[in-house]
């Protein structure tokens, strides 16, 4: 259900992408637009109501964010922070469970052959990325959601 390219810049960095095949079957089932990847607010897209245009409303309720004083966001005002790094360290994680072999036990190790683990660690990547963004405060918006503002504690306070 994607296209996977790699190329290299200069003699050691790689490029990878990853295309989606426009209309695949997940893409229809789940209605997906990509919105925190390319960068739009839901309100952008309001005509679309996929899997992404749940994720606040779901997460309002996981943890009362519509409650000013919900317990949940005193005891972590960073959750979103910390759920999209961890998404981003699970999706890192996974690549060595989705390694395939050739029927007779053979690895082929190159991108291509691997295309779905090395998918699957760039999604991660993808995350970790947008986890930093919010952490630069780059990113104020994430599917639906504002970003917490951070706030640094003097060295001398820790």
């Amino acid at each position: 259900m994607f296209e996977l390219s790699l190329s290299f810049d200069g003699a050691s960095t790689p490029h990878v992408r990853v295309n989606f095949v426009q209309g695949n079957p997940y893409q229809k089932a789940y209605k997906v637009v990509d919105a925190a990847a390319r960068r739009l607010s839901l309100r952008e897209v309001s005509s679309v109501q996929g899997m992404e245009s749940y994720f606040a409303e779901v997460m309002t309720r996981v943890y009362e964010l519509d409650n000013p004083d919900s317990p949940y966001l005193k005891e972590d005002p960073y959750w979103l922070i910390r759920f999209v790094f961890m998404m981003g360290t699970h999706f890192t994680a996974m690549p060595p469970f989705h390694f395939m072999s050739e029927m007779d036990g053979t690895l082929i190790d190159n991108p291509q052959a691997q295309r779905r683990p090395v998918a699957i660690y760039c999604e991660g990547i993808k995350w970790l990325n947008w986890a930093l963004e919010m952490l630069e405060g780059k990113r104020s918006e994430f599917l639906g959601l504002q970003v917490p503002a951070l706030k640094y504690m003097a060295a001398e306070a820790m």
